[in-house]
This record gives structure tokens, sequence and C-alpha cells, in this order.
């Protein structure tokens, strides 16, 4: 959820911004599924890009800076990866990889 809030702050302004979400098998890892959010906002300068998941850091003036660093901590308790891509004025991509489980078969009693 907090991906996709940042994306539309991202986008803000924009009367044309795009936020798509996608869910498929990874690639090159057929024990993972892979998740992209990809959003058409203003993208994250190159001299931040380095430090969106050091916590406590953040661009904007109401922001605390936990949001994304949570996420990735999150993200690697359940063996999972967290990475972004972005370019200015283009907008940015995250990619998630996460570990496939299988679900239990669950019987009332």
């Amino acid at each position: 959820m907090n991906l996709a809030v940042n994306a539309l702050q991202a986008m803000e302004g924009s009367s044309s911004g795009t936020l798509m979400i996608r869910l498929s098998s990874h690639p090159t890892h057929a024990d993972c599924v892979l998740i992209q959010m990809t959003d058409t906002g203003r993208g994250i300068p190159p001299d931040v890009l380095p430090r969106i998941f050091e916590p406590f850091f953040t661009t904007r003036d109401e922001g605390t800076g936990i949001g994304l660093s949570v996420v990735k901590r999150i993200i690697e308790a359940h063996g999972g990866s967290l990475h972004c891509e972005s370019e200015p004025g283009r907008g940015t991509s995250f990619s998630i990889t996460i570990p496939r489980t299988r679900i239990s078969e669950r019987t009332d009693g």
C-alpha cells in the first residue's frame, strides 16, 4: 500500500499520470513471484535514489521517512527483495520478488 500511495503522490498535479501494478511469475526464479509497480510521476533524482530505503530519510516536508524502509524490511523478512529504478521526469518502478508459498489446506472441524 505504501508504494502505491507514494506513486500517487509522485503523480500529483499530472492530468495523465498512470500507476501500473503487475503480478507475474519471476522470469529467472521459478520459485518466486514478481510484483512490479510503475508510475509515470516525476521520478527520483539520482542523488536521492541510493538513500530511499534509509530509515527517516525523506524529501517531503510532511514525510516521516519510515515507509520505504519498513516496506523493505517486511519484504526481506519474508525472504524477498525490493529494488527501485527511476528516471527523473519519466517515472519510477519498484520490483518486489518474493518466494512462492503453498496455501495450506484448511479443515473446519
